[in-house]
C-alpha cells in the first residue's frame, strides 16, 4: 500500500518536528506478559494496515504513506508504576514526544506495570497523521 498524504494529513505532519498526538488511555486488569502484548499488537497490525504504515518522502519531498514488506513492530515502553497519577505523567510526556515516522509505526504503547498489584495499565499513543483518519480504521477490533 502506498498513497500520498491528503492535504489535512500534510498539514498535521508539517515538517515533522512538532508533535500532534492523540493519547488513548485504557486500563486492563490482569497479569500480562510482554510476549502476550506483543502478540496482540502484531495481530492488530495484521488487521489494520494503517498501524503498519510509515511516512516516506519522494524526490520532490512529497510525503507518502507506505506499508513496508516487513512489518515494523509497535514499540512498547515499559514504566514501573509508582502512583495512581503515573498515567497522567506519561500522557503528558507522550503528548510532547514526536514520532520517528520514517522508521517506526504511527502508534506506540506505554505500559505502566504495577509490582504487587495485578492491575496493568496499557496506553496507546496514536500519531498526528492517524488522527486525521476515521477512528473506526484503527479501533475496529
Amino acid at each position: 500500500m502506498k498513497r500520498k498524504l491528503l492535504f489535512g494529513e500534510r498539514m498535521l505532519l508539517g515538517d515533522g518536528t512538532e508533535p500532534f498526538n492523540a493519547v488513548i488511555p485504557f486500563r486492563l486488569r490482569g497479569v500480562f506478559s510482554e510476549e502476550d502484548i506483543k502478540y496482540a499488537l502484531s495481530r492488530l497490525q495484521e488487521k489494520h494496515p494503517w498501524l503498519r504504515a510509515l511516512i516516506q518522502h519522494d524526490d520532490k519531498n512529497t510525503p507518502w504513506f507506505q506499508v513496508p514488506e516487513l512489518t515494523v513492530s509497535i514499540p512498547i515502553r515499559l514504566v514501573n508504576r509508582k502512583s495512581e497519577d503515573d498515567w497522567q505523567v506519561e500522557s503528558k510526556k507522550e503528548w510532547h514526544s514526536t514520532f520517528d515516522y520514517q522508521t517506526k509505526p504511527l502508534i506506540r504503547f506505554v505500559w505502566i506495570k504495577g509490582k504487587k498489584s495485578q492491575i496493568c495499565y496499557l496506553y496507546s499513543i496514536i500519531a498526528y497523521v492517524m488522527v486525521a483518519r476515521p477512528w473506526h480504521y484503527c479501533m475496529n477490533f
